[in-house]
């Protein structure tokens, strides 16, 4: 949120003063390949950043954090794409709606396929009763 805070400050600003819509389609596009490129930079450093995101909601083999990593780096980087070839071809009204539904459909979708990789690696948490 901070970052993304810092962002819209910055860009819708420069949006605001040089009454240009470019800035904010740029700042989303930013958005997404900041975010898949810290989680390249965990990876560097054989840290998956993308289980803190998840915040123990369930537990994976390190190799399964990998695989789930690379993954989310893929999809954000396609959102980048997706975002500015949307803006390209179809123009501003198209791409805000695209930015308010596209993108909320297709984080959704994406996390959903994801789920019977995470439900195989799953590892069975140790109960005590």
């Amino acid at each position: 949120p901070l970052v993304s805070g810092i962002l819209i400050t910055i860009f819708g600003g420069v949006t605001l003063i040089l009454n240009d819509p470019i800035y904010l389609i740029l700042k989303t596009t930013i958005f997404y390949v900041m975010a898949a490129s810290a989680l390249g930079i965990g990876l560097i450093f054989d840290k998956a950043f993308i289980k803190v995101m998840f915040n123990g909601a369930f537990t994976l083999p390190h190799a399964a954090w990998r695989v789930l990593t690379w993954r989310w780096i893929a999809f954000f980087l396609g959102l980048a794409a997706i975002n500015v070839g949307v803006y390209s071809y179809w123009g501003l009204d198209i791409w805000v709606n695209f930015k308010v539904w596209g993108v909320m459909a297709a984080i959704f979708l994406f996390t959903m396929s994801q789920v019977p990789f995470i439900a195989k690696n799953q590892i069975a948490s140790e109960t005590s009763e």
